[in-house]
C-alpha cells in the first residue's frame, strides 16, 4: 500500500482507528468470554498496531521538538550510518556544541536513529516510514507487559495491563512526534521494558536458563544505546534481590549478574569507543553535557522534587494515581514471589527517587521508562476489582463490569491525546 498518495492516506485515516477499535473489542471478548488467551493477545497486538499506525499518519508534518532533528539525522544515516550528521555539508561556520545547528550529531545515542534510517531505506523517506519503528515497538510491548503481569500475579492481571497499555496516550503522542524526545523515548521505553521482562523470566525458572542472562544484557545494552545509563535499571532490582538472598544461591546469582552486565557493556561500549576515536571533540562534549543534567538545570528544564508526581496525571490520565496506589499495595501482598515484589518496587522507586531528588534537570520523559510497570499496577487494580466482584456478583455481570472498567479506563486516557 502506497501511503504517499493522498487517496490512500485519507482512506487509512478513516479505516485504521475503526479497525483498531474492532480488534481491541474482539480481544476483550476472546479473553473474557472465550478464554482464548493466545487469540486475544494477537488481536490485542493487531489492534494496538493499527492504532499506532494511525498515529503515524495523524500529523502530516515534522514536530518542532525534537522530531525534526531526529528525522533529519536518521535520513542522513541512510547513506552515512556510521557518521550521524544534522547537516551533511555545512556551508556556514557552526558551533559543534550546538546540537540544534551543528554538523556531526552525537546528542543522542544511535540505535533508535538506525532503526528509523533502516525503515526509511526499506519504505522510502517519508513521515510514515520514519515513525513506523516506534509504532511497531509500541505494539510489541503488549507481549512483555502481559508476561510481567502474568509472572507477578496471574494471566488476568497480565491481560488487563496489556489491554490498558494498548491505549497509552503518552506513548501514542511519542509515536506521532508530538512529545519531545519522541522516538528516542519510545525506543528507550521498549528496550527497558524488555530487559525488565527478561529478568522476571530468569527469576521465574527454578533451573535458571542462562539464555535470559544474555537477553537481559542485550536489552539493557540496547536501552543504553538509545539514551544512556538509565538503561541499567534492571540491575538495581537484581542487585537488591542478591543482597537479600531472594534469588537463590548467591554465588550463582552474582556470576549471572556480572555476566549479564558484561553482555550489556559489550553491546553499548564499541560505539562509545568509536565516537571518541573518530569524533573526539564532539564525543567528549556530549558526554560532559549528559553528566551536567545530574548536577545542573540544563536548558531551563527545572522543577521541584514533586515535578514527576504532579506530572503523573498528564502521562496516565486524570485520577490515575488511585489505581496506581491500589496496584502498589496489591503488589506487596499478591506477588507470587518476594523477588517479583522486590523487583517491581525497586524499579519504580529507583526511577522516581533518582530523578526527583538527585537529577537537577527535570524532563517529563525521564520517568516514563517504567510505564510498562505502571500499567501492570493498573492491571493489578482491575484484578482486585474483579476479586471483589467474585464475592457475590454473577459471572455474566462481572464480565460486563470488567469490560466496562477496561474500556472506560482506556477512554479516560485516550481523551488526553494532544
Amino acid at each position: 500500500m502506497n501511503l504517499r498518495t493522498k487517496e490512500t492516506h485519507v482512506v487509512a485515516m478513516f479505516l485504521l482507528p475503526s479497525l483498531a477499535g474492532l480488534l481491541l473489542l474482539l480481544s476483550l471478548y476472546l479473553f473474557l468470554y472465550r478464554r482464548n488467551t493466545t487469540a486475544s493477545l494477537w488481536c490485542l497486538f493487531a489492534g494496538a498496531l493499527a492504532l499506532r499506525l494511525w498515529m503515524t499518519l495523524l500529523d502530516p508534518f515534522l514536530h518542532e521538538w525534537d522530531e525534526r532533528f531526529h528525522a533529519l539525522v536518521a535520513k542522513n544515516m541512510v547513506e552515512y550510518p556510521w557518521k550521524p550528521m544534522l547537516r551533511t555539508q555545512p556551508i556556514f561556520p557552526y558551533d559543534f556544541k550546538a546540537w540544534c545547528c551543528n554538523h556531526v550529531w552525537l546528542h543522542k545515542q544511535p540505535l533508535f536513529l538506525w532503526q528509523m534510517a533502516l525503515s526509511m531505506k526499506l519504505f522510502g523517506a517519508d513521515l510514515w516510514s520514519m515513525r513506523f519503528p516506534s509504532a511497531l515497538m509500541g505494539a510489541l510491548l503488549i507481549f512483555p507487559i502481559y508476561r510481567i503481569g502474568t509472572i507477578l500475579h496471574d494471566s488476568r492481571t497480565g491481560f488487563y495491563a496489556a489491554f490498558l497499555s494498548a491505549g497509552a496516550f503518552w506513548q501514542l503522542d511519542m509515536i506521532s512526534g508530538q512529545q519531545s524526545m519522541d522516538h528516542n523515548d519510545m525506543a528507550f521505553l521498549f528496550y527497558v521494558g524488555l530487559s525488565l521482562w527478561a529478568y522476571l523470566e530468569w527469576e521465574r525458572q527454578s533451573d535458571r536458563d542462562w539464555k535470559w542472562v544474555i537477553w537481559i544484557g542485550v536489552f539493557a545494552g540496547a536501552a543504553i544505546l538509545c539514551k544512556w545509563l538509565t538503561g541499567l535499571l534492571v540491575y538495581s532490582a537484581w542487585g537488591i534481590n542478591w543482597l537479600l538472598g531472594a534469588s537463590g544461591p548467591r554465588g550463582r546469582e552474582l556470576g549471572a549478574l556480572l555476566a549479564s552486565v558484561g553482555v550489556a557493556v559489550a553491546f553499548f561500549l564499541p560505539w562509545q569507543l568509536y565516537t571518541h576515536h573518530v569524533f573526539p571533540e564532539e564525543a567528549a562534549y556530549e558526554l560532559a553535557f549528559a553528566t551536567k543534567h545530574l548536577h545542573e538545570v540544563v536548558e531551563n528544564h527545572s522543577g521541584n522534587w514533586d515535578f514527576y508526581f504532579n506530572y503523573f496525571k498528564h502521562q496516565y490520565g486524570p485520577g490515575s494515581w488511585l489505581p496506581a496506589v491500589v496496584g502498589l499495595i496489591l503488589c506487596v501482598f499478591w506477588a507470587n514471589k518476594p523477588a517479583y515484589r522486590n523487583a517491581m518496587l525497586v524499579w519504580i522507586a529507583t526511577v522516581y527517587i533518582f530523578f526527583s531528588f538527585i537529577a537537577q534537570t527535570k524532563l517529563s520523559g525521564y520517568v516514563y521508562p517504567v510505564a510498562s510497570l505502571v500499567y501492570v499496577l493498573f492491571g493489578l487494580s482491575v484484578r482486585g476489582f474483579e476479586r471483589l466482584l467474585e464475592l457475590g456478583v454473577a459471572a455474566g455481570v462481572r464480565r460486563i463490569a470488567i469490560a466496562g472498567a477496561l474500556i472506560g479506563g482506556g477512554q479516560s486516557r485516550c481523551k488526553w491525546i494532544g
